[in-house]
């Protein structure tokens, strides 16, 4: 089940929107970006809107659709909260719709690049129950987590 997402006070978007104001020279092309990396690359605002899109769509059985937002998703936001979560969904996708290879690639991907999740040991009871080999996490991605 996702998280709830994080709320954010009043303070912080007003500190953040101050910020952008004050910073935002050059008219609206400057502050696109900085709004673009402010509510994408440094909070994962509008990744958490994605997921929980694709999660709506996934519960009423649009699984393509479903997949469609996942995989951008997991493309474009690798170290979003709940990428391990949207991978976990986006193997048990491919799995339901019997694509197991592209299942396993996913459950590869959570042992690998999300190795302190608690999704891992399911991935690695799914990958061994479709017969694929377990892969290592990868040095990096441990390093990472344990900073977090």
């Amino acid at each position: 089940m996702a998280q709830e997402p994080e709320r954010v006070s009043l303070a912080v978007i007003a500190r953040e929107w101050g910020r952008i104001g004050c910073v935002g020279f050059g008219g609206p092309p400057a502050h696109i970006a900085l709004l673009r990396r402010l509510c994408v690359q440094d909070r994962g605002w509008l990744a958490e809107g994605e997921f929980e899109t694709a999660s709506f769509y996934n519960l009423r059985g649009a699984y393509g659709a479903a997949a469609a937002r996942l995989l951008e998703l997991t493309a474009r936001y690798p170290l979003f909260s709940d990428a391990d979560q949207a991978n976990f969904t986006l193997a048990k996708i491919y799995q339901k719709t019997e694509h197991n290879d592209f299942a396993a690639r996913f459950y590869e991907n959570i042992v690998r690049e999300y190795p302190l999740s608690p999704l891992v040991p399911e991935a690695k009871k799914r990958l061994v129950a479709l017969g694929y080999p377990l892969p290592q996490a990868d040095p990096k991605a441990l390093a990472r987590m344990q900073d977090e």
